[in-house]
């Protein structure tokens, strides 16, 4: 499939020095699951949590609508997990190749490694891959306004806040949640990638 087409081929990986993104296949369910059962995970995310055996309607429901849903495993060992453990998941979403654009959420992590290298470093293949493999122009991310600690995350990639969308979405208590727009254009992307690499430096 070129760079005009979406989704991408189904064995598409996207490999850093910490960690390899992975397209969901069903057996990943179990590792998924047990990785990200602290309800803390899931604090922002408006979904319930998948059980091991609702994986594949997770990712079915969002595969469905253009949304590519990633696997992250650890390269190496980090934070206390071994090689080849499964830490979380990330998506692309809300994808238009025509208007040169796409979104990066649904992002969710163990908590050994929140705060560490795997987050920066997936976010940075994902916005490797849209803005040089895919030619985009912008990748926007959208976050609970409620949640300070993502705001700084994507931030600290180099995005910049747009503005928020008041009762966006309902959250999992029925609550309405307003989310923040953050972005990133193609034009910005040199800086990004150089303060992101930057940082994973200083964290080996």
């Amino acid at each position: 499939m070129g760079m005009f087409s979406w989704p991408p081929e189904p064995t598409l990986e996207l490999v850093g020095e910490f960690v390899t993104l992975s397209r969901y296949q069903s057996s990943d369910g179990p590792a998924l699951s047990a990785a990200l059962a602290d309800e803390r995970v899931w604090a922002h995310i408006p979904t319930q949590i998948p059980t091991a055996d609702e994986w594949d309607a997770f990712a079915a429901k969002g595969s469905s609508g253009g949304r590519w849903m990633w696997v992250a495993r650890l390269n190496v060992e980090r934070a206390g997990l071994g090689a080849g453990t499964v830490v979380g998941t990330t998506s692309f979403y809300d994808v238009s190749l025509d208007d040169a654009h796409l979104s990066v959420g649904y992002t969710m992590f163990r908590p050994e490694v929140q705060g560490d290298v795997v987050n920066a470093e997936a976010k940075l293949l994902m916005l490797r891959y849209a803005f040089v493999d895919r030619e985009l122009a912008r990748v926007e991310f959208r976050v609970d306004a409620n949640n300070a600690t993502s705001r700084a995350a994507v931030l600290s990639l180099g995005a910049t806040q747009e503005g928020i969308l008041r009762s966006h979405m309902r959250r999992r208590d029925g609550s309405l949640r307003d989310s923040v727009i953050f972005s990133i254009l193609a034009p910005e992307w040199p800086a990004a990638e150089a303060r992101i690499t930057a940082r994973l430096a200083r964290r080996r």
